[in-house]
C-alpha cells in the first residue's frame, strides 16, 4: 500500500511519538476512515496495533544495548517505566528486566 508508506515510516522512525490518525492519514492522501480500512488490509492489523509493535521493537532493541529500562520507557513514549514494563510483558510475555537477563545469558 504505497499511499501509506509514510505513515508507516512516521510510526517506525518516531515510536514515541503519538501519530494522530488525521495526522496518518493526511500523510497517506487519504481520509482517515480510508486510511484504518486499507492499513488493516494491507497489514492484517490495526494502525494502533502497528504502532505498538514497533514501540516494542525499538524498546527491545534499547534494552538489548544497555539503556537502563527508566530511558527506555522514556525513548518509546512512556511517562512511567512501570506502565513500559506492564506493556512490554503483555507483548513478550516477559519483563523487561528478564528479556535483559536472558539476553546477557545467551548473548
Amino acid at each position: 500500500m504505497s499511499t501509506s508508506r509514510s505513515g508507516t515510516q512516521a510510526l517506525n522512525t518516531s515510536p514515541q511519538v503519538v501519530h494522530p490518525l488525521g495526522e496518518l492519514a493526511r500523510l497517506a492522501c487519504m481520509s482517515p476512515s480510508s486510511l484504518r480500512q486499507k492499513f488493516r488490509v494491507a497489514y492484517g492489523k490495526s494502525l494502533g496495533h502497528y504502532q505498538r509493535e514497533c514501540r516494542m521493537q525499538c524498546a527491545q532493541q534499547a534494552l538489548l544495548q544497555g539503556m537502563s529500562i527508566q530511558q527506555v520507557a522514556h525513548r518509546v513514549g512512556y511517562a512511567h517505566a512501570c506502565n513500559f514494563a506492564t506493556a512490554y510483558r503483555r507483548h513478550f510475555g516477559l519483563s523487561p528486566q528478564e528479556a535483559r537477563a536472558r539476553f546477557h545469558e545467551t548473548g
